[in-house]
């Protein structure tokens, strides 16, 4: 599954927390992108659809865009909702709205963008990678470096870049990579995309971009207007793969008093707890040789390092989405599966348990910020639910009452 450019720039631009969006789309494009946007937290609806139908579709829609850019500009908040961003799907594109020259009529009185979204130009990590950069031109008018503040030198600042508001667990995540990098003296300046606009424009405050995954081109403008530079990293899964990630990061910073391998080693170890591990080993020994597969966007390879070099399972499939994949998983090993919603019906057909780790998820809800699958408490937490997605499966006993 890929959902294509549209849900990948949406993604992008959603995650500023006070921006509303204005889907000019059919009301499909809409509703996709709120039910997978929306099931972790179903209060935070800040978006809105021109809703074309066929009348729209054959003779233009340029009037029901009109209308519902005064109406999303009249009622929400300028100063609560200060940016707008403007999605433009395929159809419009197609029959040739003038989206720009409507726009202009309205006299929009936030701040806003207007973005070409056409799902069938790309797949969605074009789209997200495409989405910030339009984001990037209101950096380019907005920042303004006399609101430097005074930095204290022992303190590294980060944007993370990569991730999604959307993301399964990804509050949990982020309290967790903030409270381990934290301890190695690293402030995160701006989660993208998790953040509000200021935080946005706030951006070339960084010491460093860390990119996970997608938002490449977004670090590599930064690095040429900004003179910020960037390093890749996997995202954080299990104990080792955050010591990567954290040892990745504090290599290209200066002024790191971590940069010494020694106080590193020894810091790192401090955080770690292996009693819990302990008190399940004789289970843990179990997953040894267990053969799984893992579907995901760029967090599958971190995640089947984890699995493979940190737990000792056999990773029989490693695929992306929009691969054809299910034909590999069918006919392997598998006993358990690692992705999405929308492996729920792969793992039925094999009778198999699936773990939930990737977007999108919406027939599982993460309401806790304290149990993440990042980081090292998160370690803990996947190893937990693995067991218990293993012990679940023992023994399927019929009983006569």
């Amino acid at each position: 599954m890929d959902a294509g450019k549209y849900f990948g720039t949406f993604r992008a631009c959603y995650g500023i927390k006070n921006a509303i969006i204005l889907n000019h789309a059919p009301v499909g494009c809409n509703w996709g992108t709120m039910i997978y946007g929306t099931s972790q937290n179903l209060n935070d609806l800040r978006m809105s659809s021109s809703i074309m139908h066929e009348q729209e579709i054959v003779f233009g829609g340029e009037n029901t865009l009109k209308e519902t850019l005064i109406s999303m500009d009249t009622n929400y908040d300028t100063v609560k909702n200060p940016l707008l961003v403007l999605l433009v799907g395929d159809i419009p594109s197609i029959i040739g709205d003038d989206v720009s020259g409507i726009v202009d009529d309205v006299e929009i009185e936030k701040d806003y963008v207007i973005i070409n979204a056409e799902a069938f130009k790309g797949d969605a990590e074009k789209g997200y990678e495409d989405g910030l950069l339009r984001l990037y031109s209101l950096i380019s008018k907005n920042f303004d470096k006399k609101t430097n503040v005074e930095k204290d030198t022992n303190i590294n600042s980060i944007n993370l870049i990569g991730v999604s508001i959307d993301d399964y667990k990804i509050e949990a995540d982020l309290k967790e990579i903030k409270r381990i990098l934290k301890e190695f003296n690293i402030d995160i300046n701006c989660v993208i995309s998790n953040c509000t606009y200021s935080e946005f424009l706030n951006t070339p405050n960084a010491d460093l971009n860390v990119v996970m995954g997608q938002g490449f081109e977004f670090a590599k403008i930064m690095q040429k207007e900004h003179n910020i530079d960037y390093v890749s990293v996997n995202y954080p899964y299990g104990i080792e793969g955050t010591k990567k990630f954290v040892k990745s990061i504090i290599s290209k910073l200066e002024n790191n008093i971590y940069k010494d391998e020694e106080a590193f080693e020894l810091k790192y170890n401090s955080l770690v707890d292996y009693e819990p591990y302990k008190r399940a080993s004789v289970y843990m020994n179990g997953l040894y040789s267990v053969p799984v597969s893992i579907i995901g966007d760029f967090k599958a390879e971190s995640m089947a390092e984890f699995l493979s070099q940190e737990l000792g399972m056999d990773i029989e499939v490693v695929a992306h989405f929009g691969e054809d994949y299910k034909t590999d998983v069918l006919s392997s090993y598998t006993t358990m599966i690692f992705g999405s919603s929308f492996e729920k019906g792969l793992s039925n057909d094999l009778d198999i348990p699936l773990i939930r780790y990737t977007y999108p998820v919406f027939d599982n809800v993460s309401l806790s910020d304290n149990i993440p699958y990042a980081g090292i408490n998160g370690a803990l937490c996947l190893v937990e639910d693995i067991l218990n997605s293993a012990l679940s499966r023992c023994g399927k006993f019929k009983y006569n009452i």
